[in-house]
């Protein structure tokens, strides 16, 4: 989120393609931690399994931080910068 805001602010357009071209990866990391936060919860009496809708809770968490943060990328991508010169348009 800090990359997306910082493009944003400086009008970074590499910035911001570093944010959007970072989704892959994240998503990915998101896969495998899913897959290992449902390993520990085969035993339903650990602390695990008592914590697990709130470990998950964090994990959309982060990946609605990250959509934001592509949003942002994008927006400035597709139209907030003038082609021209990678400068903000008035509008």
């Amino acid at each position: 989120m800090d990359t997306a805001l910082s493009a944003f602010d400086t009008g970074d357009a590499e910035l911001a393609r570093t944010v959007v071209r970072a989704k892959p990866a994240l998503e990915r990391q998101l896969r495998e931690t899913r897959a290992l936060h449902y390993d520990p919860l085969q035993d339903e009496g650990s602390d695990a399994a008592r914590f697990s809708s709130l470990q998950l809770d964090m994990l959309d968490d982060m990946r609605c931080v990250f959509i934001y943060s592509e949003s942002i990328a994008l927006t400035m991508l597709h139209g907030y910068l003038d082609e021209r010169g990678d400068v903000r348009s008035a509008a």
